[in-house]
């Protein structure tokens, strides 16, 4: 009896095993593919283009992301990240663009359009029954699960990084209003991250920082004056802190230099020899000399003389044109 029984029961977990394995075999048959199968790793440029928006482009830099357009600035990697995560969402159905009328999926014009890398993908209104996405990517058009669609939409200040200060940026040197900035106030920097950030195409102004790294780079803000809002010089954006950073100076370090006006701006040659003192004369050798007047020598040509009658080659006779009842000369 007690043989029979464990003939059973492994006759039962074979069954058992097999059941699992064909199920497992079904599932994958008839899995939805997915919206894309590209590695995310892999991505090097991302571009969003939204209705009414400026166009946005991404570039990878490092292990990180950078915002080139419309301006350069350190990007949200965490938000990137999940924005492309939309490329693996399943296809829940598939239909040949060819025979849609597009303009009515809201896919003619698309509302936005997600560029990663050399493919396109642009994302029409949803679907009134299940609410599901209109996707068009090449000659199809998708149906998926409208998950991500709020990633593709948010405004510019959720794409850049929170940080005001770059990851590789660890500042050496620094001053406040041309004052030496303490090392302790220069190792609390880095770890700043703004509460928000915002878009401010206005001229900066307030209090000026500057911050100086190991490799030479400078990094120039203006703070407002509870030092809670920190405005970089090369990017139009507003970094709102939710805490005050303690900023002590010490009139004994060196300050940093001033950042040098190129010559361009300031209508001088950038080839030309040091400047001279005040009261120096300025010596003949000293000048550029312009060049030499040009003169234009034509071919010599013989005065013409005068001819006679229809031959004006020939001399006319002596006495020619003189009265001949005038008096001879005395």
């Amino acid at each position: 009896m007690n043989q029979r029984w464990r003939i059973n029961l492994v006759l039962a977990l074979v069954l058992l095993g097999l059941a699992l394995a064909i199920r497992d075999e079904l599932r994958q048959h008839h899995a939805s593919p997915l919206l894309a199968t590209i590695e995310p790793a892999q991505i090097q440029r991302v571009g969003l283009e939204r209705d009414g928006e400026p166009p946005l482009e991404f570039m990878r830099a490092g292990t990180g992301w950078e915002l080139r357009t419309p301006f350069r600035a350190p990007a949200d990697t965490e938000h990137i990240e999940r924005l492309l995560g939309v490329l693996a969402i399943p296809v829940r159905q598939s239909f040949p663009a060819s025979g849609l009328e597009l303009a009515p999926l809201g896919l003619s014009p698309p509302r936005v359009r997600l560029r990663v890398d050399a493919r396109e993908f642009a994302f029409g209104a949803t679907d009134p029954l299940q609410q599901h996405r209109y996707v068009a990517v090449g000659d199809l058009v998708h149906l998926i699960d409208d998950r991500a669609y709020h990633l593709l939409i948010a405004p510019l200040r959720d794409y850049v990084s929170a940080r005001p200060l770059p990851a590789d940026f660890v500042p050496v040197q620094g001053t406040l209003e041309g004052v030496g900035l303490t090392p302790e106030s220069l190792d609390a920097l880095p770890a700043l991250s703004a509460e928000r950030v915002e878009h401010d195409p206005e001229p900066p102004r307030g209090t000026a920082l500057s911050l100086r790294a190991e490799d030479g780079r400078m990094l120039r803000f203006r703070l407002s004056e509870d030092q809670r809002s920190w405005r970089r010089l090369d990017q139009p954006l507003r970094y709102l802190l939710a805490t005050t950073p303690r900023l002590a100076t010490d009139p004994a370090l060196a300050p940093l230099p001033e950042p040098t006006t190129s010559s361009a701006a300031t209508g001088t040659d950038p080839f030309a020899p040091e400047s001279r003192a005040m009261n120096e004369p300025v010596l003949p050798s000293d000048t550029l000399l312009g060049p030499p007047p040009e003169v234009r020598l034509g071919p010599e040509r013989p005065s013409p003389e005068a001819g006679f009658g229809a031959e004006p080659y020939k001399r006319p006779p002596q006495g020619f044109g003189q009265d001949p009842f005038a008096p001879d000369p005395p």
